[in-house]
């Protein structure tokens, strides 16, 4: 965000970036895979919220992002090992749950694909998840088996085409985060949701 000024313009504090039904949240202090009780900066741990509501409430920083956008550390500045450079990433990075169960988000949807399984994803204001096992659902029911390479969309407009959050919640503890040559271990989660609208290939 620091050099580019795109998207310091869309991602302006306070703004309204989702459904009134999203709310996303890092937190260093989680005992999961990202746990760091301080980040290698010497910040300690807490919990960030991103997104409130759907309202962008959140920024991840390092001393040099957090100065340069008058903004509060995070404790989010780590680096893989002792020879690398710490750069600003995530912890435990999760959707909260919502109001809906997995059974009625299902019996709620005439025509759709349940998306079981992805094996990775990546993207900036676009996205791309490879996905490894997915179902038909046909009038509220899964069904069939369907072969699925890629989903992808554009994360301002799908934040908005969340239209079910469910009560379920899980914390997956398999996660790297790559960037910049290093991997760190992180957690990434979230319950089960319904989006209107993805391209699928």
């Amino acid at each position: 965000m620091l050099n580019d000024k795109v998207l310091r313009d869309e991602w302006v504090m306070g703004k309204k970036v989702g459904s009134d039904l999203v709310t996303i949240i890092d937190s260093g202090d989680l005992p999961n895979h990202g746990y760091i009780p301080y980040d290698d900066e010497g910040t300690k741990a807490r919990e960030t919220k991103l997104i409130t509501n759907g309202v962008l409430t959140g920024r991840l920083h390092d001393s040099n992002s957090a100065a340069a956008l008058s903004e509060e550390l995070t404790g989010n500045c780590r680096a893989q090992d002792y020879g690398c450079s710490p750069v600003v990433r995530m912890t435990n990075t999760y959707m909260a749950a919502g109001p809906d169960s997995f059974e009625d988000i299902i019996a709620d949807t005439k025509d759709g694909i349940y998306v079981y399984m992805v094996d990775n994803g990546t993207g900036s204001s676009t996205f791309v998840m490879n996905a490894s096992v997915c179902y038909r659902i046909r009038d509220g029911k899964i069904c069939e088996p369907v072969r699925v390479r890629m989903l992808t969309g554009s994360v301002f407009q799908t934040l908005f085409d969340i239209d079910k959050v469910g009560t379920d919640f899980t914390l997956f503890d398999t996660y790297t985060c790559g960037k910049f040559g290093q991997s760190v271990r992180v957690s990434a989660g979230g319950p089960s949701i319904r989006v209107r609208k993805l391209s699928v290939s």
